[in-house]
């Protein structure tokens, strides 16, 4: 994800095609988009590491990488308040950029990301704007 959040960053201020316009609410969702992911990676390396000072951090692996390498860059060497404080702050600071981006996404231009789902669902069997096919009358 963060990848594509890069990408798109790219394409704005380096590739800058024209149909690309300077919009700042564009910024801001792509902000929003990395600052999700990373409270997320952070949180997780915190409960990894708060797991793996309980003794516990082997089993709760899970295949998330991402938190479970920087969870292992946090380790036992940390203090255990030091863990708990960091664990709790990237919850909540999580949290507060989900709900962010929630309040500011059908206010915006990109409402079409909520939107998209129930009309792919409720869509008719057929595309609306089909050019007809040429038949032979004869």
């Amino acid at each position: 994800m963060l990848l594509a959040v890069g990408y798109g960053f790219w394409r704005r201020f380096v590739e800058k095609p024209r149909r690309l316009e300077p919009n700042r609410e564009a910024i801001l969702i792509l902000s929003l988009i990395a600052a999700i992911m990373v409270t997320d990676f952070a949180f997780d390396g915190f409960r990894f590491a708060k797991l793996a000072a309980l003794d516990a951090g082997i089993r709760a692996r899970g295949g998330v990488l991402a938190g479970w390498a920087h969870g292992g860059g946090l380790g036992i060497r940390a203090a255990i308040a030091a863990i708990d404080a960091g664990y709790h702050a990237f919850y909540w600071l999580q949290m507060l950029t989900v709900l962010t981006f929630l309040v500011l996404l059908p206010a915006g231009e990109h409402f079409h990301i909520v939107t998209a789902l129930p009309t792919l669902f409720f869509a008719r069997g057929e595309p609306g704007r089909r050019v007809p096919a040429v038949t032979s009358n004869g």
